[in-house]
């Protein structure tokens, strides 16, 4: 039926609503059906008529297939449909363009296998491009969740570091949600520690430590261990928080018992990082008087004192002279 209604757009398009409704009730038996139709390939076909009115219909339907069944994520990319939807990522469509990277999001999410043929295609450096200019908010929102689900295990270092300069224009956006996402694929990146060094030059390290401080749980959490992971780096990196001013805002944080445990963990984390790293350093956390907050969390939260026995074995090491 689709193919006798290729030469009108007005009928195509028409049908296709009424498999975007079909479709867009998670579980519905209208989605096991599209599958079983074999529709996927029809719909891909669909996309090489390069309508954009047409193709954001065809989009919209394969955004609800690739969230509720992940054997239609699958299939879409083993029918090179993720290739169609990059390419038309340079569209001048701004809503077609945000569709597609919806539909790749979903994608990435479903497994790893799918992240890493993403990953290995032309998307982190369209990506890029698309989140270095300036774009509608809704947009920006978008690609910041898809390089979110990209780079959520990190499985190929050398293809999501491509994100790094584009991801931290967006730290800059007063947008919760745009920072939060951001935020979340940075400390995904910096994960690896031959990236540490890296990463850390190439974002601005005194913007994330000022959103430490943020409210926002989904903000203060993710940064705040991306300064953990800078400070589990060489000397250079954690010289870099410390000349950034970082020391006040890590210490802050660290001394506040109403913090969350994810929060006391990684600033206990990154004090004993801090700590090891040069005696300059530690003499500075002591300078801040965090002794009484180490000792509370020694005995109160066991769960984060792994980290602080380093700390006191640096105290120890000072006294004696070393």
């Amino acid at each position: 039926m689709i193919s006798n209604l290729m030469g009108d757009k007005e009928a195509l398009i028409g049908l296709l609503r009424i498999v975007v409704r079909a479709v867009s009730v998670p579980e519905s038996l209208h989605i096991k059906l599209v599958t079983q139709l074999d529709f996927i390939p029809k719909l891909l076909n669909i996309l090489n008529i390069n309508d954009d009115d047409i193709s954001k219909e065809v989009v919209l339907i394969l955004i609800n297939l690739a969230a509720c069944d992940s054997n239609c994520a699958e299939l879409m990319t083993k029918m090179n449909g993720h290739k169609k939807l990059i390419e038309l990522i340079d569209s001048s469509n701004i809503s077609l363009v945000e569709r597609c990277l919806w539909v790749l999001g979903n994608i990435a999410g479903d497994k790893a296998s799918l992240r890493e043929v993403l990953l290995q295609s032309e998307l982190p450096l369209k990506l890029s491009n698309v989140l270095a200019k300036e774009i509608p908010l809704s947009l920006r929102r978008m690609g910041c969740w898809l390089a979110s689900h990209l780079c959520h295990d990190n499985l190929n270092p050398n293809r999501t570091k491509l994100m790094i300069e584009p991801l931290n224009k967006c730290l800059y956006q007063s947008d919760i949600q745009v920072q939060s996402e951001t935020l979340w694929a940075i400390s995904k990146i910096i994960q690896d520690k031959f990236l540490r060094t890296e990463v850390a030059n190439k974002i601005n390290v005194g913007k994330v430590l000022e959103l430490m401080l943020s409210e926002s749980a989904d903000i203060s959490i993710p940064a705040t261990y991306i300064i953990g992971c800078i400070c589990a780096g060489n000397y250079t990196c954690t010289s870099l928080v410390v000349e950034t001013g970082g020391m006040k805002y890590i210490c802050s944080l660290f001394k506040n018992p109403s913090v969350s445990y994810f929060i006391t963990k990684y600033t206990s984390w990154t004090i004993a990082n801090l700590s090891l790293s040069s005696v300059s350093h530690l003499n500075l956390l002591l300078d801040y008087g965090i002794l009484k907050r180490v000792v509370e969390i020694i005995i109160f939260s066991p769960e984060h004192s792994v980290f602080l026995y380093f700390l006191s074995f640096s105290c120890k090491l000072k006294l004696v002279g070393f």
